[in-house]
């Protein structure tokens, strides 16, 4: 581990001093696991491009009541999430 270390911080030592721009790329899983609760498994259900946020919340609220409470703010936190993992993308409800 050290020694991948090491000659990761050498290489970028050689390229900010020639001033070049190198991309590391690691391999990545080719699948992902997460662990979910109820309500997070209901929400990647209905990311199916067929719900506005706002129906989803909707949803929500009759699916789970008080449980989802505070619901609209707790599920763009949690689609935040999910798009800056790359797990969805957002899209206008017209298109």
């Amino acid at each position: 581990m050290y020694e991948l270390f090491s000659s990761l911080i050498s290489k970028l030592k050689i390229t900010l001093f020639n001033f070049q721009f190198h991309i590391i790329v690691f391999k990545q899983p080719k699948e992902n696991r997460f662990k979910l609760d109820d309500l997070g498994l209901f929400v990647l259900d209905h990311c199916n491009g067929q719900y506005t946020v706002e129906e989803m919340a909707e949803l929500m609220e009759n699916e789970f009541g008080e449980k989802a409470e505070p619901t609209l703010p707790r599920l763009v936190k949690f689609l935040q999430i999910l798009d800056t993992n790359s797990i969805i993308t957002f899209k206008s409800a017209g298109i």
